[in-house]
């Protein structure tokens, strides 16, 4: 949490601050904010201001997830673990971090060349300090004797970092304590650590065991009569909170701890500039609130099935109930629709289970839930409540979910599938897969055509597999269970293929994964699929208990990969779409582009896949190419369960 970020809303509009993904707070009067993946500058840092929202368009292709800033210069880290720079003038003509020249007024972004993925960042007043993956250091700037050329120290197997005006400090995995000021030096600390801060010169360390030390010229134990287990700091100061709910603040003057009365550890960072964050409520006046709320309740409840006041009947077929529109409404989704979509007094439900529909309607009333053994009428129940925000669609799952076993499981998968409820689908075929010589057998499965097999196998087959880079290098573990191919392995299996590529992201699907490195280049990995055994993405024989590693020739640096179940999507950074597999009109082992530019996500599912372009327009395919007629402004797509889900700016 960056704690200057609360100084720092009070000088924006509401609007962009409550749109923003990210806000870090350079000082009381600046900030760097990341809206819709693009990032902005407002306010006045040293000699460069605007009143307005400036975007920062050479990291437009970067998704950041992190920034850190200094005096005069800030580090922003995305989430593919490159880093980039930004400067502005201070004083001297050039530069503190890359000895570049810069005029007063002005902005420099740099590309400072790790060769590693940098996983955290921090700041001192003129230096950088950025920790990888594989726990190496890296330094740069006008620190100690540092050049403006990230520099790896000698500090290795680090999981944490931390950095103030002057010094900075690093963790290793053994617990040894390094602290730079300006050199390097160990700490002589017996405890084992969990936390470091640097604040005021000095260098704060909470243990595993609770207790709080300063470390300036030696180690020294601060004694607040309490046992500490989080300490954290912005710009200013370094606050402490016990296990017990008390909070204490560094004061800069004499370097003791104070105790504030705070709620929360935002609050102890307030200042003039900072808004209301937490309004208090006492506990007299929560306990009042408490005791109305269940007398309404409790009133609402009475009403359920009575007469007075009755607007509308909802027919059963063993009888009626006396119901009210305005609570009917306000409680569910399904009853809001056939409402308002009709002004009849009348809701006719004689179709449905009428033990399932008093169930609904006394929990829509009273809040409680009903006590339902039979696993079809809690499938109903969940296909009424499914769109309401309350707990009854997740007790239909979990009671759902206790009543499967090895003798009904395939006949409540059946039952699943009618409702199209995937969840309990997965459950049941879990159950079903794990069990087959009995199930396949029967009658039922029988009856099964072959489609509703394979559906039935691909919903009960755990992908128990995972690919993992460790070191730089990948590897295989587990079982990869495909359509009809199978790769095992009971110990980590090193794909020396890919030992040249630094691998930053992987998506996968039944039979193929496709590997993203921090370069730019894509790879895919296969196993066995089908009877004639060609890989979907290569079009090559692969036989079974094989895995074949093939590498796509793109034109352009991908900078995001998907799958569905027979082709993968890759998206460059000049907005273009690459396509490969088996995906609706398009079958080829070589990546093809498809029509249209400026994109800005991809996504993919089972068997569609859609994109999103900058101007917001929304491409599907499912069984053609369609544009969706969407009036909103989009953010985010999803593609699942055959299904496109779309996230909008407005929330």
């Amino acid at each position: 949490v960056n704690f200057d970020k609360w100084r720092i809303l009070s000088t924006l509009n509401k609007h962009t601050w409550q749109e923003s993904e990210l806000v870090h707070a350079i000082s009381g009067e600046a900030a760097l904010i990341v809206i819709c993946g693009k990032l902005y500058f407002m306010g006045t840092w040293g000699s460069y201001a605007t009143s307005s929202l400036k975007q920062i368009q050479k990291l437009d292709s970067q998704r950041f997830c992190c920034i850190a800033s200094g005096l005069n210069h800030a580090v922003v880290l995305c989430n593919k673990g490159f880093v980039s720079t930004i400067e502005i003038h201070n004083e001297s003509p050039y530069t503190h971090l890359n000895r570049k020249p810069i005029g007063a007024g002005e902005m420099i972004v740099d590309f400072p060349s790790i060769s590693g993925i940098i996983v955290e960042v921090c700041c001192g007043h003129h230096f950088i300090v950025a920790l990888d993956n594989l726990g190496k250091v890296w330094c740069w700037g006008t620190f100690s004797n540092r050049t403006r050329k990230p520099d790896r120290l000698s500090a290795t197997d680090v999981i944490k970092i931390a950095a103030d005006t002057n010094q900075f400090a690093a963790l290793d995995q053994s617990g040894k304590i390094y602290f730079w000021k300006p050199n390097q030096q160990q700490v002589d600390f017996t405890d084992e650590p969990q936390q470091i801060v640097c604040c005021f010169g000095d260098l704060y360390i909470l243990t595993k065991e609770y207790n709080l030390f300063k470390y300036s010229e030696e180690l020294k134990k601060i004694d607040l009569n309490c046992q500490i287990n989080y300490i954290a700091s912005n710009s200013k100061n370094i606050v402490a909170r016990s296990t017990n709910g008390l909070f204490f603040i560094l004061n800069d003057k004499d370097g003791s701890f104070k105790q504030i009365k705070s709620a929360n550890i935002l609050e102890c960072f307030a200042n003039s500039k900072m808004p209301g964050v937490v309004s208090h409520i006492s506990r007299e006046t929560e306990s009042a609130s408490s005791s109305e709320e269940k007398i309404l309740v409790e009133s609402i409840a009475q009403l359920c099935n009575s007469q007075n006041f009755s607007d509308v009947d909802i027919i059963l077929s063993d009888g009626t109930i006396h119901a009210h529109k305005c609570i009917l409404a306000a409680r569910s989704e399904l009853f809001n629709r056939l409402l308002t979509s009709s002004e009849s007094k009348e809701l006719n439900f004689s179709n449905a289970s009428p033990n399932v529909l008093k169930s609904y309607v006394n929990y829509i009333y009273s809040g409680c839930l009903p006590e339902l053994d039979k696993f079809d009428l809690l499938l109903e129940l969940y296909e009424m409540a499914k769109e309401d925000t309350n707990k009854l669609s997740d007790y239909c799952i979990k009671q759902g979910r206790s009543l499967i076993n090895e003798e009904n499981a395939l006949a409540n998968y059946v039952a699943s599938a009618r409702f199209n409820n995937t969840v309990l689908m997965r459950d049941c075929a879990e159950v079903v897969v794990k069990n087959c010589e009995k199930n396949v057998v029967t009658e039922l499965f029988r009856s099964l055509n072959i489609d509703e097999v394979r559906k039935l196998f691909e919903y009960g087959t755990k992908r128990d597999a995972a690919l993992l880079v460790k070191h730089g290098k990948l590897y295989f573990v587990g079982t990869w269970v495909g359509t009809e191919g199978r790769y095992a392995t009971s110990s980590p299996k090193h794909i020396e293929e890919l030992d040249s590529h630094t691998v930053c992201c992987i998506a996968s699907s039944t039979n193929h994964a496709v590997l993203l490195s921090n370069k730019g280049f894509v790879s895919t990995i296969e196993i066995c699929n089908g009877t004639y055994r060609p890989g979907a993405l290569s079009r090559k024989r692969i036989k079974h208990g094989e895995i074949l590693v093939a590498f796509p020739v793109i034109p352009a640096i991908i900078v995001d990969v998907c799958c569905g179940h027979r082709f993968a999507l890759a998206l460059d950074n000049f907005g273009t779409v690459w396509c490969w597999g088996s995906f609706y009109g398009h079958s080829s082992h070589v990546p093809t582009r498809l029509s249209g530019t400026n994109f800005i996500k991809i996504a993919a599912g089972a068997g569609d896949g859609a994109l999103l372009d900058q101007s917001g327009k929304i491409y599907y395919w499912k069984t053609e190419r369609q544009l969706i007629d969407f009036p909103d402004v989009a953010q985010q797509i999803v593609c699942c369960f055959e299904d496109l889900y779309i996230l909008t700016k407005e929330y």
